[in-house]
């Protein structure tokens, strides 16, 4: 047993032999356990107590429960994160998105969605071929993830869409500093599979929130169409989102 649980166990043992009752008596849970080498690994536990000639018994069946719980981590990763570029797919961004919306609102802040869609990204896989558009998105993942804060949030949300949540940006000029910085870096040449000079660029719709802001559900949307408003100006720019651009676009 972990040095940490031992105070409670005692006093759990402690509780059952002054009143009776056990918390655990009948249940099975889940704990963790240690092993020789002082390891830790997760267990399920059974316990049972019984009296006999005076005597307070209990008994305990414990299981190894380490590839299954490994086995849930592996499905819960699946399901919350992109296999292709290890980033947050759309299911998890828009639960982390509703989270840091919330925390906006209740400090009166403001956030900033960037959605970004690749430019030349098709031509590089008709050129090239899938495998090496497989490599070019998670290179793009790596060089968006280096332009923004640990506080943000990246996330890929389409084939070769990605959506950006910057957190607490203090002030518009910043999500515009931090959109210059990321095409900055797509633009210069990628490597890949000793395939020199492929370049891509991006396009690129910024969404204000801030906590006068009614519906966080809306700004995935008016994103997107400041994204399409910036390819249709050629591209490898950055727009804004404001009256001017076109929601049915």
């Amino acid at each position: 047993m972990p040095e940490r649980l031992r105070a409670a166990h005692t006093e759990g043992i402690k509780r059952v032999v002054n009143t009776g009752k056990s918390k655990l008596g009948g249940q099975t849970v889940e704990l963790v356990a240690l092993n020789k080498d002082e390891t830790e690994f997760p267990i399920e536990l059974s316990l049972a107590k019984r009296e006999a000639k005076g005597r307070l018994n209990f008994g305990a069946v414990i299981r190894d429960i380490s590839e299954r719980k490994q086995a849930e981590e592996t499905i819960q990763h699946l399901a919350d994160y992109d296999i292709l570029t290890e980033l947050p797919n759309r299911r998890l961004f828009s639960h982390l998105l509703d989270k840091a919306q919330a925390q906006m609102k209740r400090a009166d802040k403001l956030l900033a969605l960037l959605y970004l869609d690749l430019d030349g990204f098709k031509q590089v896989n008709d050129t090239f071929g899938h495998d090496i558009g497989d490599y070019l998105l998670t290179a793009t993942a790596s060089r968006i993830s280096k332009q923004i804060r640990e506080s943000d949030v990246a996330a890929r949300v389409g084939g070769d869409e990605f959506n950006i949540a910057l957190i607490d940006i203090g002030k518009r000029e910043n999500a515009a500093r931090i959109a210059r910085a990321i095409l900055e870096a797509l633009a210069k040449p990628f490597r890949l599979k000793n395939i020199e000079g492929i370049r891509i660029s991006a396009s690129i719709g910024i969404a204000i929130y801030s906590a006068d802001s009614r519906k966080i559900e809306t700004l995935a949307i008016k994103a997107n169409a400041a994204m399409r408003h910036a390819k249709q100006n050629g591209g490898n720019t950055f727009t804004f989102f404001d009256k001017n651009v076109d929601l049915a676009a």
